[in-house]
């Protein structure tokens, strides 16, 4: 699970907050905002407050989407003692948010991580969490403020996975022409499901391969976010299946592997059924 997007350009004190209609891109945290938020508590961290004033949300009596007062990636200086911070950290409003929620009532925790100006992929979680659990087992922190912890990150995670995290895009929930063509042809080259075939091997060779240029296409599409993260769903698994080949199936009747071209979006032929009723007995 991505928590927050954060932004890794390097600070420009020139810069300005830019806005394409309503949407609100990036900027320079004002004072004034910055005020306000060292002025938050963890006790002040509701979710009316935060989808209020740090996301984009829909209002139902309007009817309309309403920007945010402060976006997440505005960027500023937390200067020494400020916060938890003992030196010069330049961070963003999502940074500093993630920090409050996770960790503001877990004084323990703060005194071992320090403040964490990081981008928390799942990888980045992980290692955090392998620091708290070292620091519970020498005693520095104790099951009681880990336990607040978990709590804490279970509520923000699921209560704000739809504000913060990237999502699906257009790009990323659909056949990508090239690649299907690109399929076509080289399991036919290939004599898949025939004799000629040199089995499932050939059959995963021939979708890694189209993975590779899969990843390529989509680079700059903002959808790979959710799978480069590191989070579900997986890229070589829930994208290669759904998109590109659904692959071999082991046939436990027959002690060898069924292989079917299609992807689980384009449906199957009429001689793939009993291959997926073999994967789902």
């Amino acid at each position: 699970m991505i928590l927050i997007w954060l932004i890794d350009n390097e600070y420009n004190n020139d810069y300005k907050e830019e806005r394409v209609g309503e949407i609100y891109i990036m900027g320079k945290l004002s004072e004034e905002n910055k005020k306000y938020l060292l002025g938050l508590t963890y006790d002040d961290m509701t979710y009316t407050l935060i989808e209020g004033t740090f996301c984009n949300h829909y209002d139902p009596e309007t009817k309309k989407r309403v920007p945010p007062k402060i976006s997440f990636q505005d960027e500023f200086d937390l200067l020494p003692g400020e916060y938890i911070n003992k030196e010069k950290v330049h961070t963003n409003v999502g940074q500093y948010i993630l920090n409050l929620c996770l960790y503001g009532n877990c004084p323990n925790i703060q005194k071992v991580l320090g403040y964490q100006a990081k981008v928390y992929t799942k990888s980045q979680i992980e290692s955090t969490e392998n620091i708290m659990v070292k620091a519970v087992i020498n005693g520095k922190v104790d099951t009681e403020e880990y336990a607040r912890y978990l709590n804490n990150i279970q509520w923000f995670g699921f209560s704000f996975n739809a504000h913060v995290s990237a999502s699906f895009t257009p790009g990323t929930v659909k056949i990508l022409p090239d690649i299907q063509k690109e399929r076509d042809r080289l399991f036919k080259e290939a004599g898949i499901g025939t004799k000629k075939s040199s089995g499932p091997e050939e059959a995963v060779k021939i979708t890694n391969k189209l993975l590779d240029k899969a990843k390529d296409e989509l680079k700059n599409d903002v959808g790979m976010q959710l799978y480069d993260s590191g989070a579900k769903p997986k890229f070589g698994n829930a994208y290669a299946t759904m998109f590109v080949s659904k692959g071999p199936t082991y046939n436990a009747v027959t002690d060898k592997f069924d292989i079917s071209k299609k992807s689980f979006i384009e449906g199957m032929d009429v001689d793939e059924i009993p291959i997926y009723g073999n994967s789902v007995r």
